[in-house]
């Protein structure tokens, strides 16, 4: 009993230390702010979704110096266009080796079949080796045949394929003729390495987008420029190709281009736009090009402030109102203690700008519509925006 009491003695000391260490974290966790307490209590996930982070930027932009008294065009932008039209070379191999043998009383005729697509099939071609031929080789796709030649040398031959013969699955029949009065004989064609090659002719030769030029900009329109990036995907089979850029059906530009990439402007009479809906149709002869960062910029005839456009489909849309997307509008200010005040008109509604910070967040959500977006900044004092954003999240 002496020995127990002896042992309780010895722990006390830690014991208080371990209560007075729980007396202070109770004490940190109470007088710490409250939003840190929060973090600090609640559990984070760490794992993300995918989908869950996922954003798309409607619109970026970035403006520079702005002033009640520079004038500003409106950016117009478009998504971007790929456009192709390439041969694609395809190789099927169908049998190591086949023997085909006809006599008086025997016969061999060996089958092959083999699935492939018609969709842009442009040409294709029977590779095989020969060895020890005689007689006529006759060759059946699909029962009808296409082939009926007497090989007198062994080597490499290559028969075309009628295309229009061809189906989604197909069979090859490989016959040889019938000795004929020579009746002793036996007509025999070792084949290998019976191959396919096909050539698809993939095509997107045009695609088309669309713009909106509102009443007052169409009104007061003084010019309007149509830029983007050109990139040369794949080396041209010749050094140039055809392209043709075509405005509501009007031809706005139409010349040889080399592969080469690079920023490319073309200057839109104002004959070719008008108020509301245009179209713009990009075409290309020959060959596979991307054209990032299209936009059209208009200026006006009077003292204009920035302007943007972008647009929301209408699945986009409804998911704005119903919860599922929130959409916000992003400014990156100069790094400055500068006062930059301004109006933000988004279609018919209007934010207001305050602030010596150098960011800028609201939530779109009560001033979108389905369609095309409007965004105006008149600025009170002059300062400069770094960057202009629109995005998406979920």
């Amino acid at each position: 009993m002496h020995e127990q009491k002896g042992q309780v003695t010895e722990k006390s000391p830690i014991a208080s230390l371990i209560l007075t260490l729980a007396i202070l974290m109770i004490l940190f966790v109470l007088f710490i702010p409250p939003g840190e307490r929060e973090d600090l209590l609640r559990p984070t996930n760490v794992t993300t979704t995918a989908s869950a982070t996922a954003k798309i930027e409607l619109l970026s932009e970035s403006p520079g110096l702005v002033s009640p008294t520079r004038g500003f065009g409106v950016v117009h932008q478009v998504p971007s266009i790929n456009l192709f039209l390439k041969k694609e070379p395809k190789t099927l191999p169908l049998a190591q080796s086949l023997t085909v043998k006809n006599s008086l009383f025997s016969k061999t005729s060996p089958k092959t079949s083999f699935d492939t697509s018609t969709t842009d099939l442009k040409k294709i071609s029977l590779v095989f080796s020969v060895t020890k031929p005689s007689g006529e080789l006759k060759i059946f796709l699909n029962g009808n045949q296409f082939y009926a030649e007497e090989i007198d040398a062994s080597g490499i031959k290559i028969v075309a394929v009628p295309v229009e013969l061809v189906r989604d699955r197909n069979e090859l029949l490989f016959e040889a003729s019938a000795p004929g009065l020579a009746f002793w004989r036996t007509n025999t064609y070792k084949l290998s390495d019976v191959t396919l090659r096909q050539e698809f002719e993939r095509i997107h030769a045009q695609e088309t987008r669309q713009f909106t030029l509102s009443q007052d900009e169409w009104r007061n329109l003084e010019n309007a420029e149509l830029s983007y990036f050109q990139f040369c995907n794949l080396p041209l089979p010749d050094q140039t190709t055809t392209f043709k850029v075509y405005v509501n059906d009007k031809s706005v530009f139409s010349g040889l281009i080399r592969c080469i990439s690079g920023k490319q402007t073309i200057n839109l009479e104002r004959r070719v736009l008008s108020q509301g809906t245009n179209t713009v149709r990009f075409l290309l002869e020959q060959g596979d090009f991307t054209y990032n960062e299209v936009k059209v910029e208009t200026t006006s005839k009077q003292t204009q402030n920035p302007s943007y456009s972008f647009s929301l489909s209408r699945a986009q849309f409804n998911d704005i109102k119903g919860g599922n997307r929130t959409i916000s509008f992003e400014l990156f200010l100069e790094d400055t203690r500068v006062k930059k005040t301004a109006r933000i008109l988004v279609n018919d509604g209007e934010l207001f700008l305050n602030t010596d910070a150098n960011t800028y967040k609201q939530d779109l959500k009560d001033y979108v519509l389905e369609g095309a977006n409007f965004i105006r900044i008149i600025p009170s004092n002059s300062f400069t925006i770094v960057g202009l954003k629109v995005v998406l999240s979920r």
